[in-house]
């Protein structure tokens, strides 16, 4: 089994000395209130520190053309890996599958992505039920 990454006094943004411990190796959804802190525990936080621990690997000359992140306010943390940090942002106001017409939809229709999802998905379903 693998060891969890260990989160201690967390005191980022509105954290307030939180202690957590999030297993490797499974799909973990942080849920709460608005305002409760699941952005200041992710991305200020957890993936900040990944980031900027990965950044220090790298020559000077690649560092000061990568985002700077600043290190969190936090105890200690452990048994972090390497993150791919993915922007939290709002593509527009609209669901992209409200309108068959819809820019976004037809945009998303050609991409490998999607191309690879749905073949997947008729794999699957083809074979197991």
């Amino acid at each position: 089994m693998h060891e969890g990454i260990s989160i201690q006094g967390a005191k980022t943004n509105n954290l307030k000395n939180i202690s957590v411990s999030i297993p490797k190796g499974q799909i973990t959804v942080v849920t709460g209130l608005s305002g409760s802190g699941k952005s200041s525990l992710v991305f200020d936080t957890l993936a900040a520190e990944s980031q900027r621990l990965l950044n220090e690997t790298y020559s000077s000359y690649i560092q000061q053309i990568l985002p700077h992140y600043e290190e969190p306010d936090v105890e200690r943390i452990q048994n972090l890996p390497v993150s791919i940090v993915i922007n939290q942002k709002k593509v527009g106001g609209k669901c992209p599958f409200n309108s068959w017409n819809d820019d976004r939809y037809l945009y998303w229709t050609k991409t490998p992505f999607f191309k690879a999802c749905t073949t997947f998905y008729w794999l699957f379903y083809g074979v197991f039920f």
